[in-house]
């Protein structure tokens, strides 16, 4: 049985606007946030590298 969730149809609707407006073209998609960030580098993430000793055993 389906469970209808408001916010999970409020992300699946954003989705469908997001891509019809790139015409469901996922590299016009990447292609233009890339710009954007581009245009705004301010607004991206910082993220170290995990430190060795703490992230465990490779493998």
């Amino acid at each position: 049985m389906p469970y209808d969730d408001p916010i999970v149809e409020e992300v699946r609707k954003t989705r469908q606007l997001i891509f019809a407006k790139f015409d469901y073209d996922l590299r016009k998609y990447m292609d233009y946030l890339r710009e954007e960030e581009k245009k705004h580098p301010e607004k991206l993430a910082k993220i170290q590298p995990a430190d060795s000793k703490l992230s465990g055993p490779a493998g």
